[in-house]
């Protein structure tokens, strides 16, 4: 099973769709329209509010999930920002632009053999020349970064053909282990403010490295705001619904 397979299997209960009322469509799409607002505007904080406020009204939409990961990524909340792109791939799979926003996040933190493989996910998929260019552009970095020289030389350009072959990579690291592993209830979101949210202690000697899993069993973690106790990559608290900060 490839990676892209195993993320359509393991979606689990957090992210099945549900059928919203009228009423709930429509703040979700006022939300979505605030957070596009304060996301241009550089007010990421606001931005995060809305795309997180989005996200518990209709948590199997993977878009939801990859602006509120992007708006993570400008607050330097890495694991956040992980977090949501790896619910973000979860809830689509084949979204090319969560898989370019999350390849060009990978890089940047570089982490750049995960970054590989969404990357050439992307270039495999996308049908715009101008975007393949760009992509495979990025590759040629990732593969630099990596040392992979006799790769670079030898790798064909993207020319539009769907054979896979042109990709396969027989020595790229198993990243089969993305499993989702818990299923929970879903609620709706009360109307709160996320000012005091990231006042609390954050574990600043812990060194972030991205990985493939999401820890949904056990209470290894806390709510910032109410403390109720929490899986350690649950996306916000059960309980009061704020936002889940690693390292409270």
């Amino acid at each position: 099973m490839n990676l892209m397979d195993n993320l359509a299997k393991t979606a689990g209960g957090l992210l099945s769709p549900r059928d919203l009322s009228a009423e709930e469509q429509e703040k979700k799409r006022r939300l979505i329209e605030a957070g596009e607002e304060a996301f241009d505007a550089e007010d990421y904080m606001r931005a995060l509010d809305c795309f997180h406020r989005a996200s518990i009204l209709d948590s199997s939409d993977g878009a939801v999930w990859c602006t509120l990961a992007m708006a993570y990524a400008n607050l330097d909340m890495p694991r956040e920002a992980w977090r949501s792109y790896k619910l973000a791939l979860l809830a689509d799979p084949d979204d090319g632009e969560t898989l370019w926003y999350a390849a060009e996040f990978l890089f940047n933190i570089e982490d750049f053999s995960i970054s590989r493989v969404f990357l050439e996910r992307y270039i495999a998929m996308e049908g715009d020349v101008r975007k393949q260019s760009e992509a495979q552009e990025l590759l040629k970095e990732v593969l630099r970064q990596i040392g992979d020289d006799d790769e670079i030389r030898e790798r064909p350009r993207y020319t539009g053909s769907d054979d896979p072959e042109i990709f396969e990579d027989d020595d790229e690291e198993d990243l089969d282990g993305f499993e989702l592993e818990d299923e929970f209830g879903e609620s709706d979101s009360d109307d709160e403010d996320l000012d005091d949210l990231f006042d609390a202690p954050l574990d600043e000697d812990h060194e972030f490295q991205a990985n493939l899993n999401l820890e949904l069993t056990g209470m290894r973690s806390k709510c910032s705001k109410c403390s109720v106790a929490l899986p350690l990559d649950a996306p916000y608290c059960y309980n009061c619904l704020a936002p889940h900060i690693y390292g409270s």
